[in-house]
Parts: C-alpha cells; structure tokens; sequence
C-alpha cells in the first residue's frame, strides 16, 4: 500500500498544480479523465500544463463558456451529465466523420434492455432511423443476422465486445456509435431506459436519434438545441443545425 501511494503522491502534486478553482483531488481526478476520454487532451500531453491549459480553453470553447483556462463549477456541472461516449474532437478509436457510399443500408438489433420489449426498442430504432433517411435520402432495412448488417445495434455492460471502450454503469456516458463505414451503435444496459420522460430515466428515442447521427456519419455539435449536442436532452427532431450537416454531408439540399 506504502508503495502504491508512493507512486501515487507526485500525480496528487501534479494535479495540485493546475489551474482548477477550488475543486476538491476526486474532481480534479475527473476533470483530467473527461477531457482525456472526450478527446481534448491525450495521455501524453496531460503532463503538460501548458496543454491542459489549451485542453480547458477548447472544453470551454466547444461549450460555450468564458475560456479562461480554469475550471470552475460551470465546467464541472457539464462534465457530470449524461452524454454520448463519441470524443468532442474526433479520435481514430471511432473513425472519421464521413458519408455512407451507398442509398441501402442494413440494420441488425441484438440484445436488448429487459426494460423495454423487443417490439418498443424495434419501432424506436426504426423512427430514429426514419428521420435521419428522409434527411440523407437513405432507406434502411433490418435483418435478422448481425454479418447481413451495416449497423450493428445491442445494449450491453461495462467491457462489450465491438470495440475497447467499456461502459461506466448507469450515468455520465449513455451509448457511442461509430462512423461509417462501420456505424455501429451500443447502448449502455445500466441506464434506466424509458420511452419519454421520468425522473431519472433515460428516454431511449432520444439517445437513439443522437446516436444514429453519428452512424450516419455526423460529429458533434456546439449549438446547445441540436440533436447532436453531446449531452443528454429529450430531442423528438432535428434543429436545424443537424438537417444543414446532414444535408451537407450528402449533398441533399
């Protein structure tokens, strides 16, 4: 134990050290964490406090918060909500953003969450996928065996099979689905999914329609009412922002 917090302590000074505003080691911990994992800063650079710097000024900027450099308790209250697990600023772990080459794609749902029937997750991803098609001019089919499918969509816990990004249990991260021309979108089992609102429940049309954005090949966006805003809000259609990327990406407009 006296050896684990030997290695531990200058990392505890490290941190100390860096320009956050009265947080306590457990919040500091966690900030690193989120601009690690959300792509605004990498392992190699969070030992530089001049990167760290720069990491919160893009957090700040992407969220449309005074860039100071610091973390206060407005930065902190939008790192603990709900949101997707795609990175803010893209990584190669989820692909690039980019377009479908072909009008037909394929659709395959695996397991699902035990708090919704098969048929409520089947007509969920279905009318998610219908907005995002009548937008992109893409029609889509579901097929009963996961190798017939372009998208790939299941519930799962913590590490899953599909890629290395495991979940975190019920909370912060919702689902993560990738570009094409993989698309693939995971759900988090743990969350308490629901159609529509409930107190802390997670309306799974919503996070779907998010989702499903990403498969089709859009990254994030700043504006706060768009369906591809990072964190979590109850959308039943797109702003106008997501119908001008989406109509961008496929020359539909």
């Amino acid at each position: 134990m006296l050896q684990i917090l030997t290695l531990f302590l200058p990392f505890l000074v490290f941190l100390q050290a860096f320009p956050l505003d009265n947080v306590t080691d457990e919040e500091r911990t966690a900030v690193f964490s989120y601009l690690i994992r959300y792509g605004y800063l990498t392992r190699l650079e969070s030992r530089s406090e001049i990167k760290f710097t720069e990491a919160i000024k893009r957090f700040q900027s992407f969220f449309e918060l005074p860039v100071t450099g610091v973390i206060s308790n407005d930065e902190l209250e939008i790192m603990t909500k709900q949101r997707c697990g795609i990175p803010d600023y893209l990584t190669s772990r989820f692909g690039v953003s980019q377009a479908w080459t072909k009008k037909n794609l394929t659709y395959h749902i695996g397991a699902i969450t035990p708090k919704l029937t098969e048929e409520q997750v089947g007509d969920t991803i279905r009318n998610a996928l219908d907005i995002w098609g009548a937008a992109a001019n893409l029609t889509f089919t579901r097929v009963s065996k996961k190798e017939d499918a372009d998208i790939v969509i299941f519930f799962a816990s913590g590490a899953h099979e599909g890629d290395t990004i495991s979940f975190d249990g019920r909370g912060s991260t919702l689902g993560h689905a990738f570009y094409p021309p993989n698309g693939d979108l995971h759900f988090d089992m743990d969350e308490n999914w629901i159609l529509g609102k409930g107190r802390g429940m997670t309306d799974l049309f919503s996070v779907a329609l998010h989702e499903l954005g990403h498969s089709m090949g859009l990254a994030h966006s700043t504006v706060f009412d768009a369906v591809m805003y990072p964190t979590y809000r109850i959308g039943k259609q797109l702003h106008q922002d997501d119908i001008n990327a989406i109509n961008k990406l496929y020359k539909t407009s």
